[in-house]
């Protein structure tokens, strides 16, 4: 892959272009604190790994932008100027497999308006997940499927979810959200449901496709499907899922273990 120093010395002036088109229209003047900011996310965005001071950095700046609409319309930009540049650098490196920091850092240079599910299996089929990143991440519960957040970041979030034969997920729609599921061990039963209205306009689903999917085998679900998972066998089920949310994430920060809360079914749909 590029350097950062190489990238931002070949695009300087592309960024002082992106900080001109947008305050242009409304005929501001020149901003060189606008200039400063587009530069660091530049840098931020442009690095294979973020330490924990500058993953805090990069959540301020995306509050900054939920205020400020330049910046908001300047980030959106470099996002895209980054895209460009690692899809046009022949050392990019996508044709094998990727570590960690490698697929966040290419998922986070591509622009979020830009992302589709065929885009983002292609990354996330080449993400290699240690196999002892894996298994601390295993832990079963008995009350119900247990989900440990491995990692979150600007763009979604990885986590690793132990079933319990029997358990099973509620029927939940995915709206601005890609998942990517990879079976660990087991066998996973996976449902596609159609929206129906019954009677008296209450919400139901009709199944619209139900498969089983072995050890190594992947599961894609894109924006705006409705699914369920379930582990039907009699044995130990545990699924690696890889998310990506249209909307950015303001936390950058890694979580603790999470488990469902069976008081609030809302937050246990959100968490496939």
């Amino acid at each position: 892959m590029f350097s950062q120093c190489e990238i931002l010395e070949d695009s300087k002036e592309q960024l002082k272009t992106i900080v001109r088109e947008v305050c242009e229209p409304d005929n501001l003047p020149e901003q060189p604190e606008l200039f400063e900011l587009v530069q660091e996310y530049y840098q931020l965005a442009t690095q294979k790994e973020l330490a924990q001071e500058d993953g805090k950095r990069m959540a301020q700046m995306f509050e900054l932008a939920v205020l400020d609409l330049q910046f908001d319309q300047c980030i959106d930009k470099v996002d895209q100027l980054i895209s460009q540049s690692l899809q046009s650098s022949p050392s990019s490196g996508c044709s094998g497999l990727l570590s960690l920091e490698e697929f966040i850092y290419q998922v986070n240079a591509i622009a979020p308006q830009e992302m589709s599910m065929e885009r983002f299996k292609d990354l996330a089929v080449k993400l290699n997940l240690s196999k002892k990143l894996i298994e601390q991440s295993i832990s079963f519960k008995k009350s119900d499927y247990h989900t440990h957040l491995v990692c979150t970041t600007p763009f979604g979030n990885i986590s690793v979810i132990s079933w319990e034969p029997g358990q099973f997920s509620q029927i939940h729609v995915h709206e601005d959200k890609i998942t990517i599921i990879r079976v660990y061990k087991g066998t996973l039963t996976h449902r596609f449901y159609d929206p129906v209205e019954h009677l008296h306009g209450k919400q139901g689903y009709r199944t619209k496709d139900e498969k089983k999917f072995i050890e190594g085998q992947l599961v894609c679900v894109g924006f705006h499907q409705t699914h369920q998972l379930a582990n039907e066998s009699q044995e130990r089920l545990v699924t690696v899922h890889v998310r990506f949310f249209k909307q950015r994430l303001i936390s950058c920060e890694p979580l603790e273990n999470c488990e469902p809360d069976k008081s609030r079914p809302d937050l246990v749909d959100r968490r496939k």
